[in-house]
């Protein structure tokens, strides 16, 4: 388990501390990772990243710039730059949206109304500049575009872009998407899946693979 805050000046130690310790962590330059976030094996938060109340499985990565708070990350996921995840909730039916008329600790302590539990699924592919709003819940496997504004939840599978985000496609049929959620690849052993990689870069040599096991 990881539970550290990084400062610019200490991130190179605690990135060969992690190492040491065989949970091959890398984390970037001029990173920050509160105390309440966990970074699973094999993570790669790369430069300038901020991460607060986030949780992130194995073989995820985060790319450069991104901001995550209160996340929960599933495995092998990939997070373009530049991404805002789990960003603050400002309420529109109160007569301002000003945290300084109904927050007596701002920026002193983190008020949890302000803020709602993101989760990303398992083979995810996040573009960059993405913004994901509080709240939001992101199926497995889904692909959300580059420059894109995700103010509903996205299905597993689903394709969406734009701002704010739409459905574009799935994809895959609908058949096989229950398939890939009722037996999914990223639950195998990582050997398994490093062994097999070569027989896993379709759906149907996946589904043979299953059967023959």
């Amino acid at each position: 388990m990881v539970k550290k805050f990084f400062s610019p000046w200490i991130y190179r130690f605690y990135s060969f501390y992690l190492n040491l310790n065989l949970k091959n962590i890398s984390i970037g330059r001029s990173c920050v990772i509160s105390r309440d976030s966990f970074l699973d094996t094999n993570v790669n938060i790369l430069d300038y990243c901020r991460l607060f109340n986030t949780d992130i499985k194995s073989y995820s990565y985060v790319s450069p710039y991104s901001i995550l708070i209160d996340c929960k990350v599933g495995k092998y996921t990939s997070i373009g730059p530049g991404c805002r995840i789990g960003l603050g909730i400002h309420p529109v039916d109160l007569l301002s949206t000003s945290p300084y008329l109904y927050n007596d600790n701002l920026f002193k302590k983190k008020n949890s109304n302000d803020f709602a539990k993101v989760i990303i699924g398992n083979d995810v592919w996040i573009g960059a500049n993405a913004l994901i709003m509080g709240g939001i819940i992101v199926g497995h496997g889904a692909v959300i575009g580059a420059g894109a504004v995700v103010t509903k939840d996205v299905p597993p599978y689903a394709i969406v872009v734009g701002a704010p985000a739409k459905v574009l496609r799935l994809r895959f049929e609908e058949s096989i998407i229950n398939r890939l959620l009722v037996s999914p690849w990223w639950d195998l052993d990582h050997d398994i899946i490093v062994k097999n990689k070569a027989s896993f870069r379709t759906v149907d040599e996946y589904f043979s693979y299953k059967e023959i096991g």
